[in-house]
């Protein structure tokens, strides 16, 4: 069964050195055979010169590989446009266009029916809201100081889940127990209002 994904994005923070952005494609958009939605929230310090390309260049070769491999398995076609993804950085760094590892946080996701597909670098975290439990479902896909895109997880999404990408690990800023209660899916906007107040006071 394939699940209505209803989805918002919210800033906050004024930091003038921190590039942050969110992509979101539809594959059913476009394609009459295999559909699905990706999202990628990327931040990128100390290097605003080039990190609005560096987002627009995952984005494209994400969007690019999706829409010329219509056929494939699910898994292996997230796996293998995370390849694509790879040799881009790759060029990045050899055309010294690439921040510095510690700079880059990077979380891509891939919803297709009922499976969700993460990778991740840097601090980006995902989180998991599932009636009244949290859990941090991106934890350990990234290889300490890695410019790559090495790990995928797979996991299930239900009718009514809460998933939240974040360019922060927001327990860092305010306990599993607040995050639960802000959380209603039935209100997605009122939520991310509620969770951006409580975050930026606890920043403050």
């Amino acid at each position: 069964m394939a699940l209505k994904t209803n989805y918002k994005f919210s800033f906050f923070g004024d930091d003038e050195n921190i590039f942050v952005e969110n992509y979101s494609y539809d594959l059913a958009a476009d394609e009459k055979k295999r559909g699905g939605q990706f999202f990628i929230t990327i931040e990128i310090r100390n290097n605003l010169s080039n990190a609005k390309a560096i987002g627009e260049k995952i984005f494209d070769a994400m969007r690019r590989y999706f829409s010329l491999n219509l056929n494939e398995e699910s898994y292996k076609r997230f796996k293998n446009s995370l390849k694509e993804v790879n040799k881009v950085l790759d060029k990045l760094n050899d055309e010294k266009n690439f921040p510095h590892t510690d700079d880059l946080s990077v979380l891509i996701g891939f919803i297709a029916d009922e499976d969700l597909y993460l990778t991740q670098m840097g601090d980006t975290t995902a989180y998991l809201a599932r009636n009244d439990s949290i859990e941090v479902i991106s934890q350990g896909l990234s290889e300490k100081r890695s410019d790559t895109f090495t790990n995928v997880a797979k996991g299930k999404v239900k009718a009514g889940d809460f998933v939240i990408f974040s360019s922060i690990p927001l327990f860092q800023y305010i306990s599993r127990v607040d995050l639960a209660k802000v959380l209603d899916v039935s209100t997605l906007t009122d939520s991310l209002s509620e969770l951006n107040e409580l975050i930026s006071t606890k920043i403050s």
